[in-house]
């Protein structure tokens, strides 16, 4: 039968009211629970799909799955059953506007709002993650909110057990694009915790922003997006602030192993974005000779500047973020109260004096009978992460007897592919640039300031045609005038 013709009629014990929605399994009704006397929201399985023994179980289960989720966030379930053939499951009505409609008539939520729905929703997915079950479609319109922004994650229908994957056949997707996991695309495994977690980060960037986090023209152009293109970053709209691009994408990230690895874990970052930026730490500078111990913030990021305080410029273009030298020491008059204690404080005087200025030192320093050796270029001094990831046969400075940056430059970033192999390179004045190599005829090929993106991701633009270079860990994406020319899949990728 219709949907639009059961409103009005009776359904066993149940009369039916008012149709409130139709999802992919079947159709939730404003109900009268005549035995019990009570306004329900009443789900009842599509006709056709009562058919499929698939539909069937993942219906049976929802029903076991919300009624066992003790959790204020979850809508209580209070029976569930089959009446002449057909499945329902009879929950507690409550009155709202989903999540979607609400952004849709009042735009976006202010960054408290967003944070306080997302916290409320990871709260219901923490409780059925912890029950071992993953909801597969969480979106705008499955949380519900009433009008004190109390919100409800919904429709558990589609949620399943880890473990149940052969309830998962292949082409039936569940889920909607636009809040796809990436690896929901390239696998057949079905969805997990983590895929969960990446939907809340793009709630949470839509109720900042007022849209899906990759507008685009279709469901190819959506897949391609989530498996491609960086997180989005929600500070670009006013008043959103700067630390919720990290939550972004973190929670976002490609590769599942570096979300966040609870619901609950996004939502306390969410939290702390809202407050400003802590202060720099200090860290107490010796004396100079004579002079006093001074305290002063160690800079957590370098600005773009040169030593004049003019952007830093190289080959005709600014620079990408160079590092600032070391402050240099001034040293202070010493009046000489004897010869073995003047001698000694010249001595100190001189070592300090090079320790702390630009010049060129090779030296080292001995505390407790430990000597640690430090070196400074006449440059900068860098110190250089580890790197998160391995590729075989790589260095410091990329792959040994092959593809690599110049002497003194680090590799921030190596990856090989079935055709290519690539590095990413920075120079000791804080330039980047990338070099690629296709394998199957040995073409080289160097870009000068690539851009990063993400977390260890970076985009080269060939200024001579315009072919972009979009590295991620999942792939190298090469694509000119709007075009995808290959997208070659990383077999192995490491980044600092």
């Amino acid at each position: 039968m219709a949907a639009e013709n059961r409103a009005g009629s009776r359904f066993g014990q149940y009369e039916l009211r008012r149709l409130l929605g139709v999802g992919g399994m079947g159709e939730v009704y404003e109900a009268h629970d005549t035995v019990r006397d009570r306004v329900v929201a009443l789900k009842l399985l599509d006709v056709d799909l009562a058919k499929s023994t698939t539909y069937v179980e993942r219906f049976r289960r929802e029903s076991r799955t919300a009624a066992r989720l003790q959790e204020p966030h979850v809508i209580p379930v209070h029976d569930w059953g089959e009446v002449d053939g057909v499945l329902f499951i009879d929950m507690r009505l409550v009155r709202g506007q989903d999540l979607s409609a609400h952004l849709a008539t009042h735009g976006p939520l202010t960054p408290r709002q967003a944070v306080e729905v997302v916290e409320q929703i990871a709260a219901a997915l923490d409780a059925a993650h912890e029950s071992g079950l993953v909801h597969r479609d969480v979106k705008p319109a499955n949380i519900l909110l009433t009008g004190e922004l109390f919100a409800y994650l919904v429709d558990f229908g589609i949620a399943h057990a880890e473990s149940d994957m052969q309830l998962t056949t292949a082409g039936s997707a569940i889920g909607s694009f636009a809040y796809m996991a990436p690896e929901r695309f390239e696998h057949s495994t079905g969805a997990s915790i983590s895929a969960d977690i990446y939907a809340l980060a793009c709630v949470l960037y839509e109720s900042l922003v007022g849209e899906t986090p990759f507008r685009t023209d279709g469901h190819l152009a959506t897949i391609h997006a989530h498996m491609m293109t960086p997180p989005p970053q929600p500070s670009l709209r006013a008043g959103v602030p700067a630390g919720f691009d990290q939550v972004i994408a973190t929670g976002m990230a490609k590769d599942p192993a570096r979300r966040y690895t609870s619901a609950s874990q996004l939502a306390r970052a969410a939290r702390a974005a809202l407050s400003p930026a802590p202060a720099q730490p200090l860290v107490t500078v010796p004396p100079s000779v004579g002079g006093p111990a001074v305290s002063q913030p160690i800079p957590l990021v370098y600005p773009p500047t040169g030593s004049t305080g003019s952007p830093a410029v190289a080959n005709g273009r600014p620079a990408t973020a160079p590092l600032a030298p070391p402050p240099k020491r001034i040293l202070r008059p010493v009046v000489a109260v004897g010869g073995v204690i003047v001698g000694m404080v010249l001595l100190g005087g001189v070592l300090g004096w090079r320790l702390w200025s630009g010049d060129d030192v090779a030296g080292g320093t001995t505390t407790g009978g430990t000597t640690t050796t430090t070196t400074t270029t006449g440059a900068v001094t860098t110190t250089v992460a580890p790197y998160v990831g391995t590729v075989s046969d790589t260095d410091a400075q990329g792959f040994v007897g092959g593809l690599r940056c110049n002497a003194s430059d680090p590799a921030l970033a190596v990856g090989t592919t079935a055709a290519s192999r690539l590095v990413v390179c920075r120079t000791d004045t804080g330039r980047y640039y990338y070099r690629g190599l296709r394998i199957s005829d040995g073409a080289t090929q160097e870009i000068d300031d690539p851009v990063p993106v993400g977390i260890g991701g970076f985009t080269a633009t060939n200024p001579a045609d315009g072919t972009k270079y979009l590295i991620t860990t999942h792939a190298l994406t090469i694509v000119k005038a709007g075009q995808i020319l290959a997208t070659e899949p990383m077999l192995e990728y490491a980044h600092r």
